[in-house]
């Protein structure tokens, strides 16, 4: 019983975790076991081949880890406005955690590389609510291939559309408690609105590897498992057009490298 409960947990983690998992393994879990094992079973069986491989081999992944800190801006209308928006603006509510000071999400990312597989999890889809006339949350980082809900949950109707280069879509006008689903298939910052309630705003930013990370509201920020490699890390800030960069090499499957930035 506490064995089988291990094994869930970690085969869960795994499905759920923005990190490294080889080719092979992804193809048994969510291909050749999943026509013929119930979930929790697939589970189990998966998590006690997990175990085993770690033990026998001892591998830990390497990780990049650190801080991000910045000069706060001064109150400013922020970049992303409506094509409809009228001569007002209400600061975007969130539920992400946000550096100190700062109403922005944070996302860390690693941009793309041959050993980083755009792999979506096939069990899980983001929901993107509109509720209170807001668009929740605020930001959604995604891997390039997920399929993303969007349900209205107020009283009233809504249209939420993205003008975009990396997604060009438009729900039409829905009423409470109704969902639409849209695919983002092409990496980029994808900038949504409501036709109906200019004041409402959100970014959906797809991203061409499941290796990124919310910054804490400590302003800190942790990516495991990386397979040995050399990759550009990138910080995206939601009211910036420039994205800030570092190269960094991991040589050694356990080795922790720190990296911080100064946005």
């Amino acid at each position: 019983m506490i064995a089988s409960f291990v094994f869930n947990q970690i085969a869960s983690g795994l499905s759920d975790c923005h990190c490294w998992q080889p080719h092979w393994w992804r193809l048994l879990s969510t291909t050749i076991m999943k026509p013929f094992l119930h979930t929790q079973v697939k589970q189990i069986v998966l998590g006690s081949i997990w175990c085993l491989l770690l033990l026998s081999s001892g591998i830990r992944a390497a990780e990049i880890t650190g801080t991000v800190s910045f000069s706060p801006r001064s109150p400013q209308t922020p970049v992303m406005i409506s094509p409809y928006a009228r001569n007002r603006y209400r600061p975007p509510r969130t539920t992400a955690p946000q550096l100190a000071g700062t109403s922005e999400t944070i996302i860390v990312y690693l941009d793309d590389h041959p050993a980083l597989e755009p792999s979506p999890d096939p069990t899980t889809e983001p929901v993107i609510d509109q509720r209170e006339l807001t668009i929740l949350p605020h930001v959604t980082p995604i891997v390039s291939g997920t399929t993303v809900t969007f349900l209205n949950s107020d009283m009233v109707y809504h249209n939420i559309f993205s003008l975009s280069k990396a997604k060009q879509f438009n729900l039409g006008r829905y009423p409470a408690g109704e969902k639409h689903s849209v695919t983002f298939d092409r990496p980029g910052v994808v900038e949504m609105f409501c036709d109906i309630h200019s004041e409402m705003n959100g970014v959906v930013l797809v991203l061409p590897n499941p290796y990124f990370t919310t910054v804490k509201a400590d302003g800190s920020y942790r990516i495991s498992n990386i397979p040995p490699g050399t990759y550009v890390v990138k910080v995206w800030r939601e009211h910036s057009r420039e994205t800030t960069t570092k190269v960094v090499t991991t040589t050694t499957p356990e080795e922790e490298i720190i990296l911080n930035f100064q946005l």
